[in-house]
């Protein structure tokens, strides 16, 4: 009954008064008795929300968020010391998880996306606040908590890649560097990478520049509308093919696989079996 009043607070944008509020905040620790199926329910139902970080405020407000999430408790009035941002952490977090259409797994994403930073926080020379390898530290903590709320493994390992590869950076757009990220990701979740990637600077301090996450949506839509091979398996050549041309099965098959891929990535027409084939076979004559 107590996230039941958040969500419908949430849902309906009422307040909550001041009676019922009190009544949540002391009995909040009696959440741990609730199951974390019907815990995680009602979670994902606020989060699908308009306003998704109204009900996140509120858990926080009244305790529950404590005992739920308490990771994220951590970046409450945590100041980045960055000039990159202008909110603490947790706010950053809310602008981010607000600027999300409605997909669970993104707003999951959103929600977690810097939960590490707390923990990898360092100040340089200058008083500049950094966060080095928050997306890795994110990645796994964002995992102990979905198994923690008995969420299915297919959310949980999509939201945990999102999570790592949202500070993917787009300095150098080539088809080598979409296609490898496209691999990374998913060609179903790449969008919902960008998606996450633009709430993340929305989120944070202006002036905002999308060109970089614009550029690689742009080639990663040319690459999935043509086929471009992206993987070993959509090479014109298998491992069958190299043991006719005397390559033995294990490590070597491997390596030669994918060094063709690397080729491949570079220049999608070399696909084809028998210019792979003469190319394997230089490969293994070194």
């Amino acid at each position: 009954r107590m996230l039941r009043a958040i969500r419908f607070s949430a849902q309906l944008k009422y307040d909550l008064d001041i009676e019922t509020f009190q009544a949540v905040k002391e009995l909040s620790k009696n959440i741990v008795n609730i199951s974390k199926e019907r815990v995680r329910e009602e979670i994902n139902k606020i989060l699908l929300t308009e306003k998704p970080s109204d009900g996140i405020r509120l858990l926080h407000d009244t305790g529950l968020l404590s005992y739920i999430i308490p990771e994220i408790e951590k970046g409450v009035g945590f100041d980045q010391r960055n000039t990159y941002h202008d909110k603490d952490i947790f706010n950053h977090i809310m602008s981010v998880l607000d600027n999300t259409r409605e997909d669970l797994v993104v707003r999951l994403a959103a929600l977690m996306h810097d939960i590490a930073k707390p923990l990898c926080f360092s100040i340089d020379e200058k008083g500049t606040g950094h966060f080095c390898s928050h997306h890795m530290k994110g990645m796994d903590i964002t995992e102990d908590i979905l198994r923690r709320l008995k969420y299915d493994n297919k959310t949980t390992e999509t939201v945990k890649i999102l999570v790592k590869e949202h500070m993917s950076r787009y300095d150098k757009v080539t088809p080598r560097v979409i296609k490898r990220l496209i691999n990374r990701v998913g060609v179903d979740n790449i969008e919902r990478l960008f998606e996450l990637q633009t709430a993340d600077i929305l989120g944070s301090r202006e002036p905002h520049d999308f060109r970089g996450i614009e550029k690689a949506r742009e080639l990663c839509s040319k690459i999935i509308n043509e086929n471009q091979p992206l993987s070993v398996k959509d090479l014109d050549i298998n491992g069958y093919d190299l043991i006719q041309i005397g390559v033995p099965k294990g490590k070597e098959m491997g390596i030669i696989l994918n060094e063709l891929l690397d080729r491949v990535l570079e220049a999608p027409e070399l696909n084809r079996k028998e210019l792979l084939i003469n190319e394997a076979k230089l490969i293994a004559k070194r």
